[in-house]
């Protein structure tokens, strides 16, 4: 029997120009945040979660 590779990408997050901005997601995240709330984000892989994360790590209205 042959072995048949998966059809899987794999692959860094996107960032920069080939990171497409959800504006909405992380105001939703931060109004949570702010509030106390905890996150728990899940989703199939390849579709996002990473590249939010480090968007949102980035842009922190928190900060000082």
């Amino acid at each position: 029997m042959k072995w048949v590779s998966p059809k899987t990408i794999t692959g860094s997050p996107a960032e920069g120009k080939f990171y497409l901005r959800r504006q909405h997601i992380n105001d939703h995240f931060w109004e949570q945040v702010a509030k106390g709330e905890h996150i728990l984000i899940t989703a199939p892989r390849r579709v996002g979660k990473s590249s939010i994360m480090r968007d949102l790590e980035a842009n922190c209205p928190l900060d000082t």
